[in-house]
């Protein structure tokens, strides 16, 4: 043992005790976008950050158990056998804690045939005879043996948040007796999570009587007939050597022959190049922010320009370097203030074939977009052109970049290329329809195949991939005249030099995992198509809305009237206090649950009672329309442009099955299973009398990807006869021999199991749904799992292929983590097998919608058509055609939309037209 210093300080830390704590105390488990648990390691490391901030040790050592048996186990065949096993998701993440302690240079001590315990109560005895003052930090009070004069045990009381120091004097004020005798305490009550026996029928307080008025347990025995009561005294003599072996077992070993040495175990340099690794696999963006670049200029990496220089491509962070340092000083930058200065920057974007690409302003589509900053990098060199305020400039950017044949490279390019386009057509400027340069590569997409469910900001993304740091985006977007050059130079170079280096890195992923093509050949080009649909934008009919408005206000009154007529009294049915008590204790209707705010009113427990009581299918009614009112009625005029149109956002990376998503406002959300809600869509019209309205809905195409997966001979054959396939599902399910012979309940039964499949649903969601037994909903799905075995197999083997891979894959390769299927709760599992069955294809059928929009668009503006895209909901595309163009447009639906892949069941197209949006149902 190496010399020390007296006086200084050694913190050792019970690293299972301490893990397994924050492993549960984080009630929303992390978990990275490959799949991977990480609460434990986060919460871990707090800990250990604030422990060292906190208490600012010369020393630390981390004692782990192994998982080989223990002497313990040997005396006592059942020590600890009570102890559940390890759940996956935890004892997946220690090598990665351990590799992160290992990087930080802290000291990990663990020896077969010992405990963490033993190994912490040696490292305290020699630190003792070293003169060191140790502290312990743990969660197991079996450490409190240890505490002595120079010995203080730090417990956690919560979590790994708070904790409690005990010193010799604390522990005598808790619990009436010195140190030396705790380890007594524990054999007198033994220690159920460690299968210790001790005394049966001797609890705390009985053992913490005990062993203040007798002492030790060798002292107990001896005095054993002084002990009252005396069915106390008869236990004790009954089992004095159960109490003396249970003693042995919680004793701490302080001799354990380890060889220690305080110079490995004191603070030391961090291998930050290392950390920054694990912590990039890990997305831990929080530490990485705190590493900072870590490696000085002479070691960081050459930007990489994507357009001149491929050969300089860094190999991906995960493989080779540990982290790309990011030099913006390597980008030479140029700012333009006046148009003369394009010149410059005409002639270096005709002699690229692409070019990072990004404006600076608010995501606006009501109002004419404000773009506060342009920036172009190529042939590496940045053009920077602050447009704030500078209408002029602004427009000739538009105008010079309209013809170029370029791919643009950025990070939410769809946004970008909407402003440039939105402002040429508001000028009238030539090149107003067709802005000629299109979306090549883009980060957040790329991030989104590869990351599902993840929505970082640049910043982040670059911290995740490249493993550094830069700074978030300052908001230009609103306040730019604010911010000086500087800061927008900073800004500009910062985002050129990562989006150089993140490019190659992402390319690389992508082509790993098999998404290469999904994203070069559908996702990129869904930019451009759904730039092109929200500046198209649907016509916005006020008056119409206003007509809808007054028949809900008219026929909200009337359920007032109506409601309140049959609760007897007047009250505030947007109450749901007062409609409880109403319900429930004043009509007495069963089926009440009360809470502590009183009974609940929710949907699920209402729509059980509609069919019975008229009371409460009318508050049901009432509600849908004053959610109609609020949302729509008054909600939908905030997004109507000067145009009289509603340009919403459609989102490419939010889904994590690969679905669309449509904001400010939701038009893929307007209710329309009752005919108040389809109402509303009668106020969507064409943009004027030479147009109409043209929708086309694949029909039953998640039904049809099932089969085409399942490779089920029945459900292809009934797709490809053009037969109905809930009837003939129902014959094979109720055994009926003729279409005609099946009942509407058996048809509806049908197509219940039918989707339900799809779903993984339940037989207790069968029963609820169709209001059969769930004896009745077990014998539906068992009868069709019969007649449709393949189908019962591919599900099967969704479920097993999750398990091994930790993904779902769609027909084009769409990867979806779902971390779920492996978690230890049974809810939280069964939920992952569900996601299993539906997510290849639920996200086939996102993954050809989306294929058949980008057809549909190219097809129309390569036959030079004015009819155009204007909105995507679900499986439906919707155009404005215009009068005279209708057939070809059809056309062109049914050809472009039903060869977007080729299925064994034939994929199918329903085509309606109507003067609004309402006609098209």
């Amino acid at each position: 043992m190496d010399c020390v210093m007296p006086g200084k300080k050694i913190v050792v830390i019970d690293g299972n005790s301490i893990v397994f704590r924050a492993f549960y105390a984080i009630k929303n488990p992390m978990i990275t976008s490959r799949g991977l648990y990480t609460h434990a390691i986060f919460g871990f490391l707090n800990m250990l950050f604030k422990t060292l901030d906190d208490m600012k040790p010369d020393y630390i050592a981390i004692a782990f158990d192994t998982r080989a048996p223990t002497f313990r186990h040997l005396e006592y065949e059942t020590y600890k056998a009570g102890r559940a096993k390890t759940p996956d998701e935890l004892h997946a993440q220690m090598p990665y804690l351990k590799d992160i302690l290992r990087a930080m240079n802290i000291a990990v001590v663990e020896m077969d045939g010992y405990e963490a315990d033993d190994l912490i109560g040696t490292i305290a005895a020699h630190a003792e005879r070293a003169g060191l003052n140790a502290i312990i930090v743990t969660g197991d009070r079996d450490e409190l043996q240890l505490v002595s004069k120079d010995v203080s045990v730090l417990l956690t009381k919560k979590g790994v948040s708070e904790f409690e120091l005990y010193t010799p004097e604390s522990l005598r004020e808790k619990y009436g007796f010195g140190p030396e005798l705790f380890v007594d305490y524990k054999g007198l009550m033994g220690d159920s999570s460690d299968n210790i026996p001790g005394l049966p029928g001797v609890g705390e307080k009985t053992a913490a009587k005990l062993i203040i008025e007798y002492g030790s347990i060798e002292d107990i025995v001896s005095r054993v007939d002084e002990v009252e009561p005396e069915r106390i005294r008869n236990i004790i003599k009954e089992n004095k050597q159960t109490a003396f072996m249970s003693k042995r077992l919680a004793t701490i070993i302080r001799n354990v022959p380890i060889d220690i040495d305080f110079e490995e175990m004191s603070l030391r340099d961090w291998n930050v190049d290392r950390l920054r690794e694990i912590y990039t696999e890990l997305e831990f963006r929080s530490f990485l922010k705190k590493l900072g670049a870590g490696r000085t200029a002479a070691e960081r990496v050459p930007v990489y320009n994507p357009v001149n220089d491929p050969g300089s491509a860094p190999a991906p962070v995960s493989e080779t370097v540990p982290g790309i340092a990011i030099e913006p000083k390597n980008i030479e930058i140029t700012t333009i203030i006046e148009i003369a200065g394009l010149d410059e920057v005409r002639a270096a974007l005709k002699s690229a074939d692409e070019c990072i690409f990004h404006t600076l302003g608010p995501v606006d589509h009501i109002y004419s977009p404000q773009i506060n900053a342009i920036l172009f990098y190529v042939n590496q060199k940045a053009f920077l052109i602050p447009t704030s305020g500078k209408n002029d400039l602004l427009l000739a950017v538009c105008e010079m970049t309209a013809g170029l044949e370029i791919g643009l490279i950025g990070f939410g390019l769809k946004d970008d290329i909407y402003r440039i386009r939105r402002l040429l057509a508001l000028s009238g400027a030539s090149g107003s329809t067709v802005w000629r340069p299109g979306a090549r590569f883009d980060a957040a997409v790329a991030n989104y195949l590869l990351a599902p469910g993840t929505k970082p900001t640049f910043a982040q993304l670059v911290m995740v991939y490249c493993g550094q740091t830069i700074g978030e985006k300052p908001d230009f977007d609103i306040e730019l005249p604010l911010f000086g050059t500087e800061d927008i130079e900073l800004y500009a170079r910062e985002f050129c030099a990562s989006m150089s280096q993140l490019l190659p890195l992402l390319r690389d992923k992508l082509s790993a995992s098999g998404m290469a093509l999904l994203f070069d050949d559908v996702e990129i080009p869904l930019i451009d198509t759904l730039a092109e649909i929200e500046l198209n934008g649907f016509k916005y009919d006020s008056g119409i809305m206003s007509e809808i408005d007054e028949l809900i206000v008219q026929r909200t009154k009337e359920l007032t009237y109506s409601i309140t007529e049959l609760a007897g009294t007047d009250f505030n049915i947007n109450s749901p206090k007062q409609l409880g008590e109403i319900l429930f204790e004043k009509l007495g209707i069963p089926g009440g649950k009360k809470n502590k705010n009183g009974y609940s009113t929710s949907a699920d427990i209402l729509e059980k009672l509609r069919e019975n009581y008229p009371i409460v299918e009318q508050v049901l009614e009432y509600r849908m329309l004053v959610k109609l009112k609020g949302t729509y009625i008054e909600g939908l005029p905030n997004f109507v442009a000067e145009d009289g149109k509603i340009r919403a956002h459609l989102l490419q990376t939010i889904a994590a099955t690969g679905r669309l998503s449509c904001v400010d406002p939701n038009l893929q959300n307007i209710p329309i299973r009752k005919e108040p809600g389809r109402h509303i869509r009668k106020a969507f019209v064409p943009e004027s009398e030479g147009y109409i309205l043209m929708s086309a809905d694949y029909s039953q195409i998640e039904l049809r990807i099932l089969a085409h997966l399942s490779e089920d001979p029945a459900l292809i054959e009934d797709f490809r006869s053009g037969a109905d396939i809930h009837t003939r599902t129902a014959m094979r399910v109720f055994g009926v021999d003729h279409d005609s012979d099946v009942s509407v309940m058996q048809r509806s039964g049908a197509k219940a199991v039918n989707f339900g499949i799809i779903y993984g649903m339940s037989s207790f969601g069968l029963s609820e749904e169709l209001a059969i037994t769930r004896k009745d909903a077990e014998r539906y799905i068992a009868e069709y799992f019969e007649k449709h075995v393949a189908v019962k197999a591919f599900l099967d083997n969704c479920i097993e292929e999750v398990r091994a891979g930790g993904y779902s894959t769609t027909i084009m390769g769409r990867r979806r983590p779902i971390p779920e299927i492996s978690a230890s709760q049974y809810m939280i599992r069964n939920l992952g097998e569900r996601l299993a069955m539906n997510s290849p294809i639920q996200g086939s059928a996102a993954d050809i919608i989306k294929v058949a929009m980008n057809r549909v668009n190219r097809a129309l503006k390569s036959e030079g058509m004015e009819t155009t895209l204007i909105l995507q909901v679900h499986d439906e595309l919707i155009l404005q055609v215009r009068k005279g163009e209708e057939e070809r447009a059809a056309e062109i639906l049914k050809r472009e939309m039903e060869g977007a892949v080729q299925l064994k069941a034939p994929l199918e197209v329903d085509v309606k037209t109507g003067l609004n949006w309402y006609e098209l149902k």
